[in-house]
């Protein structure tokens, strides 16, 4: 099956990269503040600050190098990373780095329900094979919210894009491929990418009868580019500029999927920082 087939090539591409950190020296830059790899990566972190208090529980899910768990220690929190092999996280561990980690499956994960406070899955979602199926599992095992981040969906974010791809699928739905050619776009460790929108959370946690969302567009940077932190800076702001002005849409999306509706403060700080709020009402027939 496709799914085994993906997380076969993943776990294969995490020892070729565990293989390859061995041999050139272990590489902790996503853990020192001065790196690019670090601000890039504060981008995505950052947005969890008004969940993220002292002595709440979190698991990291596709966490490679365990630095988003790490994030979460140094606010005092309990963390616990995750992904498909120890062959990275375990080095980290031994480094001092994390505290603790699991091998995981997100389709199948060994905890049981509600055995952590939060779930945060920061562009690993893309690479789920079946993702409806890990955001149920990470739903499964948290008590209050599942915080995912990732890539916008652009053709859902972009009217005038989707009004195109209306009018060209009306005259030949492989129209839009040919001049689109990243239409569908797969990474060479074998997935599909899936960018994501706010719609479709919107409509699983409706079906689920959960409370609400929370989401923030964003603009990260880029974290392969070899610039200084100066220069991605300037990257940003003059994307959020294009973002306000509605040109084009955010890089990335933040969205929160709540099981229980937060206390007020709570929600106060999510509206500081940017997020919009999603009440959702109760099925009447239910």
């Amino acid at each position: 099956m496709i799914n085994q087939q993906s997380y076969k090539a993943h776990e294969e591409h995490i020892h070729r990269v565990s293989a390859e950190l061995q041999a050139s020296g272990a590489d902790f830059s996503l853990f020192q503040e001065s790196s690019l790899g670090y601000f890039i990566h504060r981008q995505f972190w950052q947005l969890t600050d008004a969940l993220a208090r002292p002595g709440s529980s979190w698991l990291t899910v596709g966490d490679l190098y365990g630095a988003d768990a790490a994030w979460f220690q140094r606010r005092g929190c309990e963390a616990m990373a995750s992904d498909l092999t120890d062959s990275i996280l375990g080095n980290i561990q031994k480094a001092g780095l994390i505290n603790r980690f699991s091998v995981e499956n997100v389709e199948k994960l060994s905890f049981g329900d509600n055995s952590f406070d939060y779930v945060f899955c920061k562009e690993a979602y893309h690479h789920f094979p079946r993702p409806a199926i890990g955001f149920y599992e990470m739903l499964r095992v948290c008590r209050e919210a599942v915080v995912i981040q990732e890539p916008v969906d652009p053709v859902i974010h972009m009217p005038l894009l989707l009004f195109l791809r209306n009018i060209l699928d009306r005259i030949d739905t492989g129209l839009m491929r040919r001049l689109w050619k990243n239409q569908y776009s797969f990474e060479p460790v074998g997935n599909y990418v899936h960018k994501i929108s706010v719609r479709e959370f919107e409509k699983m946690a409706c079906s689920l009868g959960l409370p609400m969302l929370a989401y923030r567009g964003f603009n990260p940077g880029n974290v392969g580019a070899k610039a200084t932190i100066e220069a991605q800076k300037k990257k940003i702001a003059f994307r959020d500029f294009l973002t306000a002005t509605t040109v084009v849409p955010p890089e990335a999306l933040s969205v929160i999927v709540f099981k229980r509706k937060p206390t007020g403060p709570t929600l106060a700080d999510l509206e500081k920082q940017g997020y919009k709020l999603l009440d959702f009402p109760k099925n009447p027939y239910l």
